[in-house]
């Protein structure tokens, strides 16, 4: 009997031109717990501010929840990064509607 698979990683691609600009994950799932961590990088800076991280967010979210039936997320974010602590207060709000 193989282990349950507790990482979900996606590429993140522009909808035009189909670019590489990063990836999303879902990581370190504690299936008794319903529990996994969140990562999102961009690597581009000129991709950066533009949502992507934001549409990034809501697809994991939708994707943990309703697909995979995760009970909690977690997240790192680092204090000097002002984006990311930003999109992850907006989605504590996602999490409680």
């Amino acid at each position: 009997m193989s282990a349950p698979q507790d990482t979900f990683r996606f590429s993140l691609r522009l909808k035009e031109g189909n670019e590489l600009i990063g990836y999303a994950e879902l990581n370190g799932i504690l299936w008794p717990h319903r529990t996994g961590w969140v990562t999102i990088a961009i690597a581009d800076e000129s991709k950066w501010g533009k949502g992507y991280g934001k549409e990034a967010m809501q697809c994991l979210i939708h994707y943990a929840f309703r697909e995979l039936n995760l009970y909690r997320l977690q997240l790192t974010v680092f204090s000097y990064n002002t984006r990311a602590k930003t999109l992850s207060e907006e989605a504590r709000i996602w999490f409680r509607t």
